[in-house]
């Protein structure tokens, strides 16, 4: 049996656009593994960064699945216009595996644990423009995070620390397994947590993009663990042959710096008496 941990692969999708159109072309083996639902979803799909996004968020997921079930078992993944991917006909006689998915401009995160995860990504290398990160706050921020971030010094920190709080409650949403409600973000709370402290979510924050992980503390009593996954392109001569999603995962590319970063324990919740 797996220990209680977290896998996560993370990946952008310009670096696996080359590949596309083989992935794409008739047979597939590597998009013929899709789910009858994960098909007719990226039919109904039409956009082409919406389609790539969608394509390497499943793949992600196939990667991690196949570390954590035996290598003779076969399994689908459901897809959905609400919710996310369900690991179908799972073994009873193990822990529920639960799938998380989370994409924002080039990247694209996925997730798998033996409890329910909240997974957000924002991208930022790709927003050049302005925010009025004070404005956005007074939506999504208590009035105490609202402090914090006019504390700050910079824009550019104001940004950073706008982004921590907003993927963090978007994962705490998610893990509840509840849609996002503006009238309940500002009532949602987060803060950084030491080491000793009792917290429920992580966050790794680059120059690239925000993530921020949440699970149940209640399942789960001690910080959750989690492991990164190489997540090679198909087809770009790591790891598995052009045409598997499966197979073993190369080892010799680094990892994405995000993956690198140290993460950061945070708690996200609403007060006891909301």
């Amino acid at each position: 049996m797996q220990p209680v941990a977290a896998w996560l692969a993370l990946a952008r999708v310009s670096e696996w656009w080359p590949h596309f159109a083989n992935l794409e072309s008739a047979p597939s083996p590597a998009l013929a593994e899709f789910s009858v639902s994960e098909q007719e979803r990226l039919r109904g799909i039409t956009a082409p960064r919406r389609r790539a996004q969608f394509i390497v968020g499943r793949l992600l997921l196939r990667r991690l699945l196949r570390q954590l079930l035996t290598p003779t078992r076969t399994f689908s993944v459901s897809a959905s216009d609400q919710g996310p991917p369900r690991l179908e006909d799972q073994d009873h006689d193990a822990p529920e595996l639960h799938l998380a998915l989370s994409h924002s401009g080039d990247w694209v995160c996925a997730a798998v644990a033996p409890l329910a995860l909240g997974l957000d990504l924002e991208a930022t290398e790709d927003r050049s423009r302005a925010r009025d990160w004070p404005a956005l706050a007074t939506m999504a921020a208590s009035p105490t995070e609202r402090r914090a971030l006019a504390a700050l010094h910079s824009p550019a920190e104001q940004g950073a620390g706008f982004l921590r709080l907003w993927t963090l409650k978007e994962a705490w949403f998610k893990q509840q397994a509840r849609a996002l409600d503006l009238a309940v973000l500002p009532r949602l709370h987060t803060a950084p947590a030491n080491d000793a402290a009792a917290f429920n979510a992580w966050v790794w924050q680059t120059e690239h993009c925000t993530l921020a992980l949440s699970w149940s503390s209640t399942l789960s009593s001690t910080p959750l663990p989690v492991h990164w996954v190489q997540s090679y392109p198909v087809g770009s001569g790591h790891g598995p042959a052009p045409t598997d999603a499966s197979g073993p995962l190369g080892t010799t590319a680094p990892l994405h710096t995000l993956a690198h970063a140290k993460p950061r324990p945070w708690h996200v919740g609403l007060p006891p008496s909301a």
